[in-house]
């Protein structure tokens, strides 16, 4: 989801810590290089910006991350279903935790977040291992199972999206799932797939590789 607020300040190319998970995941859904649409106009495609921790609802989500929390939305209201919790880490990335169980989320995080805005040098903190909430029960199947899960986005300055993958300790989760070549072929500037590798003398065309890559999943 697009953010509203510009508030990382740092580096998108340098150094950061790595951290713990933000709470035991049973899975990895869609990762930040997922290409979705979710409606029949190709111009609403989007990538997926963040990756997608799978546990059961009701899960307790921990920040692993000290830091300010610097925003509390429902940014897609009035469904229950898009509260985030927003954490400005000691390192200048922005963490957004989507899909907490808003009245999970404890009056103290509240709190925080109103003196963050009242002093956005000094207000705010909180340590490491705070409990933000509970993810939220997700009514939608998905690949055969409800899909129970906290969208997880790190931004960096000029909302510059990263790969949250690289933040976590992955000694605990590992990849082991190599990348996988679906397809490859031709199409034209009309934006047909071709079925053969040839085309008509003259003809415009490109390229397409079709592939995907998971992660514990």
């Amino acid at each position: 989801m697009p953010r509203r607020k510009n508030l990382s300040g740092c580096d998108p190319y340098g150094e950061h810590s790595v951290y713990g998970w933000p709470f035991a995941v049973s899975q990895v859904g869609h990762i930040n290089s997922s290409y979705q649409l979710y409606s029949s106009y190709p111009d609403e495609a989007y990538f997926h910006h963040g990756i997608d921790l799978l546990a059961n609802y009701g899960t307790q989500v921990r920040t692993p991350t000290a830091g300010q929390v610097v925003n509390v939305e429902n940014y897609s209201s009035p469904s229950n279903l898009y509260w985030e919790v927003a954490i400005l880490d000691t390192e200048g990335y922005v963490w957004q935790y989507h899909h907490i169980e808003q009245t999970s989320i404890p009056q103290a995080i509240h709190y925080a977040y109103q003196d963050y805005l009242a002093d956005h040098e000094n207000g705010g903190f909180i340590p490491a291992d705070t409990y933000l909430g509970k993810i939220v029960k997700w009514p939608v199947s998905s690949f055969g199972y409800y899909f129970h899960h906290i969208h997880l986005n790190i931004l960096a300055a000029g909302d510059f999206y990263l790969n949250p993958i690289e933040f976590l300790d992955n000694n605990s989760h590992p990849d082991t799932q190599a990348p996988q070549i679906q397809g490859v072929g031709l199409f034209t500037g009309t934006n047909t797939l071709l079925s053969e590798n040839t085309i008509p003398y003259g003809t415009d065309y490109s390229i397409y590789l079709r592939a995907r890559d998971l992660y514990k999943s």
